[in-house]
């Protein structure tokens, strides 16, 4: 692209401020975000620039305001109200899009990039380094989305602004799949909402019996000792006592009688293990039946008993490492 001179110096003027205002506010926000969020960044290509200036829909100040821009991506819709009010409590809010976010500025009928934009002003005076005197008063933008939305603006991108020939059609669909993934975006933050709903609030036996196992877990063990993934776990205990015919009452009785949930140097699920192989036995059909595969750890074979570990390996229960 051909690019006048004047705007050519005018981006050089400003592109090595703006990168070392990338640089300051991509170190505070690596260190402040959560893991599970993502962030990139950039600073403004001099092509890029040249066709936003041509628009002639900025004034000399606002021409910079997204000169840096950065990008925070969050799982869930909910979570970008929390991503704004940490970046609102480190730099001064200049201005947002959409401003009012009850506020829609386009008809229903339409699927616009409408995703949060905060116009921020970096203040020196939150930040210590001496090094950012030269960075102060200047304004970036961070846009703030979901996955969702992130996945949209990647896979659409080279339809919507890159296409050799401008197409109605092409345009159609990108925002017919944003259509699609605003109600995927509405279906999860609403889902308790939803699961209540009469179409759809039901349940079967294998569930029930889930949700059973998570709260005799629950009420048998200590937070600590519990993985985060409780629904794995209940999966994992329902596997082995479904196939021994054992039921959630027969499990309460057996975690009782045994102490089994007493135990630290094992996990939840190898100490149900330990009171199943040590005192019901008889529930390990021989030649194994069912095809129930087990693993025993090294800290649990040190408390079974020996004799029925060495049934339970004739008989094909045992998985060998």
């Amino acid at each position: 692209m051909k690019i006048p001179l004047s705007i050519k110096e005018l981006y050089a003027s400003k592109v090595q401020l703006f990168e070392a205002l990338k640089e300051s506010v991509d170190t505070w926000v690596e260190g402040e975000k959560e893991s599970k969020w993502h962030y990139e960044s950039r600073v403004k290509e001099l092509e890029s620039f040249a066709l936003k200036f041509e628009t002639g829909r900025f004034d000399s100040a606002s021409i910079f305001d997204d000169f840096f821009g950065g990008m925070i991506v969050v799982p869930t819709h909910s979570e970008i109200t929390k991503v704004e009010n940490m970046l609102r409590e480190k730099f001064t809010l200049v201005s947002k899009k959409p401003s009012d976010k009850s506020f829609a500025t386009y008809s229903p009928e339409h699927f616009v990039f409408d995703d949060l934009r905060l116009y921020l002003r970096f203040d020196k005076e939150k930040f210590l380094s001496p090094k950012v005197e030269i960075l102060d008063q200047l304004v970036f933008e961070v846009q703030i989305k979901t996955f969702l939305q992130h996945a949209w603006a990647l896979s659409t991108h080279d339809l919507v602004y890159k296409s050799e020939n401008i197409s109605w059609s092409k345009h159609r669909v990108a925002y017919q799949v944003k259509a699609m993934l605003e109600n995927i975006e509405l279906s999860i933050s609403s889902a308790e909402t939803l699961s209540c709903n009469e179409i759809i609030n039901k349940e079967d036996k294998r569930f029930k019996k889930l949700g059973r196992i998570v709260t005799l877990v629950d009420s048998k063990w200590d937070k600590e000792s519990l993985p985060r993934d409780k629904k794995r776990l209940a999966e994992n205990i329902f596997s082995c006592v479904d196939k021994l015919g054992m039921t959630v009452p027969d499990l309460a009785s057996l975690i009782d009688e045994s102490s089994c949930n007493t135990l630290k140097s094992i996990s939840p699920y190898q100490s149900i293990l330990m009171a199943l192989i040590n005192s019901k036995i008889d529930l390990f059909l021989k030649d194994n039946p069912r095809k129930l595969k087990l693993l025993i750890s090294e800290e649990l074979e040190e408390i079974l008993n020996e004799e029925n570990l060495k049934y339970l390996r004739d008989n094909k229960y045992v998985i060998n490492l």
